[in-house]
């Protein structure tokens, strides 16, 4: 089991504030109506993750976006999130241009980067010292 797993829960809810009707068969084959109470939906988010992507749309810098393949950052942030607290240690064995890292401090998180590509540590270094930077 994980060690931390905290659930993000943004997901609108469809039928929030109404209570529905189901139908449920008892162990004598009967049909039963019984309410559903408005409170028992729940607003966790599920196992499909949407987001936008591409040039201005996966990270908020443009530095990361001299990586040919820019990993969104929100989806790093979402998972950073869901699985660890702030103060633990995030791992990215392939750092690329460094959003993983770069997400970590941003939520508190320290983190550590492998790259074998000089030029792409290069874009992580740059980026990450921006956003040592800003805050």
């Amino acid at each position: 089991t994980p060690k931390t797993f905290n659930p993000l829960e943004d997901r609108r809810r469809k039928w929030f504030g109404q209570s529905t009707k189901t139908k449920l068969r008892e162990k004598d084959g009967r049909l039963v109506v019984k309410l559903k109470d408005k409170n028992s939906f729940s607003n966790k988010r599920g196992n499909i993750w949407l987001y936008d992507v591409g040039y201005n749309k996966s990270a908020t810098d443009n530095i990361a976006f001299q990586h040919p393949a820019t990993f969104p950052e929100k989806l790093a942030l979402d998972h950073i999130v869901s699985w660890s607290n702030e103060g633990d240690l995030i791992l990215d064995p392939f750092l690329g241009s460094g959003t993983t890292c770069y997400s970590a401090n941003k939520l508190n998180r320290k983190s550590i980067g492998i790259e074998l590509s000089e030029k792409y540590c290069e874009i992580a270094k740059n980026r990450l010292a921006q956003s040592v930077m800003k805050l």
